[in-house]
């Protein structure tokens, strides 16, 4: 997988799980306790008629939402991209971003709440 140089990979990672409308993928999602227990309470009470069923349709509002478009640090990225500032995120890269995470969190720092999921 390629990233932007800008990082912006956490705060835009669910457009990496999109499925396409002809291949559908399965991606395994992380759900905090609350959001599990409200998905749940929602198919039981008949809102949805699967977990599935909820989460896309939140997704879909979510989307409704945002203009991607018009994101000046999305465009950013992708301008970088199209350039060829890229790199690859190896299982090194990522051990190393979780090791200087755990030492911020160690150090007090603030862990921002797009990457806490």
């Amino acid at each position: 997988m390629l990233l932007p140089l800008s990082g912006l990979y956490n705060r835009f990672r669910i457009l990496g799980a999109a499925s396409h409308p002809v291949a559908r993928r399965h991606i395994t999602i992380h759900l905090p306790p609350h959001l599990r227990e409200q998905v749940a309470r929602d198919v039981e009470a008949g809102r949805f008629e699967s977990e599935e069923a909820t989460i896309i349709d939140a997704l879909e509002l979510a989307y409704e939402r945002v203009s991607w478009e018009e994101d000046p640090e999305l465009l950013a990225a992708i301008e970088e991209a199209d350039r060829g500032e890229v790199f690859e995120l190896t299982p090194e890269l990522k051990a190393d971003i979780r090791r200087q995470s755990e030492a911020n969190l160690r150090n007090g720092r603030a862990v921002r709440h797009d990457v806490t999921y």
